[in-house]
């Protein structure tokens, strides 16, 4: 399966990393450990974990202290390291790895600072367009919501749309409808995403109907509050007249409804063309 991966650019790593925040996540132990101006981070990756390195903004040096693993880099090189093995790394560039057996991997900095989030901020560079799911202190990964706002600001950059006019098209009056939101198992309520969220009701099943997005050409409030996710449980579709919302998978009670918004733009896009 490894073999068969293809990257060589950071666009291609930026689009697996979209694509992993919609998988299951695996938690990885980090241990920390400072001395006489030096940083080190000890991370332990499960067997058969892909994992998207962070962009140093600094040289540092790379330990794989246990395990293989198969590392491509935003050049196109792909090759597979076994420990021990030790590598000097140059800033501004970013890899993806696949752990082949249980790994132990040691990153060293040259820090005076000894607050995590400091060096966070310090050595790493921010990525437009990127998803970062883990909690560098921790290893933990980020609540969903965080991830799903994240995924929206890359959505926003990718299309060249502002947050100010998604709200400003969400608060448009002149093509809105209401519907009985009740009838369809559906009810508005408070997001930890942003503002106003979609939630279900009921139990809606795997490729169902779970309600109309736009009838005779006007937005209903399902349409207009469905939140943006980077896991998304409904794709947007035409039932030959309206829009209307699809599961992508079993929406159980009180699970927030949402979708992807480069998807629903596309769909846009079809009809308009």
């Amino acid at each position: 399966m490894t073999q068969a991966l293809a990257i060589d650019s950071r666009e291609k790593i930026t689009f697996l990393e979209r694509k992993m925040a919609q998988l299951p996540q695996v938690e990885v132990e980090l241990v920390h450990y400072f001395k006489n101006g030096m940083y080190a981070r000890e991370m332990r990756v499960p067997k058969g974990t892909v994992i998207s390195g962070k962009i140093h903004s600094t040289g540092t040096i790379g330990v794989l202290a246990k395990g293989t693993m198969r590392v491509w880099g935003e050049d196109g090189t792909a090759k597979t390291v076994a420990a021990p093995y030790i590598h000097t790394a140059e800033p501004g560039f970013k890899r993806v790895g696949f752990a082949v057996d249980d790994v132990v991997w040691v990153t060293v900095h040259r820090t005076d600072s000894t607050e995590l989030y400091q060096i966070e901020k310090d050595e790493f560079i921010a990525e437009e367009g990127g998803v970062d799911m883990f909690d560098f202190a921790t290893g933990k990964v980020k609540p969903q919501n965080e991830l799903d706002r994240q995924d929206f600001r890359t959505m926003l950059a990718e299309y060249g749309v502002s947050a100010e006019m998604i709200a400003s098209e969400s608060a448009y009056e002149g093509d809105r409808i209401d519907v009985d939101l009740s009838v369809l198992g559906v009810e508005l309520r408070s997001s930890a995403i942003d503002g106003l969220g979609v939630f279900a009701t009921k139990l809606f099943s795997t490729g169902g109907i779970v309600g109309v997005a736009n009838f005779e050409g006007k937005r209903t409030q399902f349409g207009r509050y469905v939140n943006h996710s980077a896991n998304p449980n409904v794709v947007i579709a035409t039932d030959g007249e309206n829009l209307v919302f699809v599961a992508t998978a079993q929406i159980e009670p009180e699970q927030e409804i949402t979708t992807d918004y480069r998807q629903t733009l596309e769909v846009r896009k079809c009809l308009v063309s």
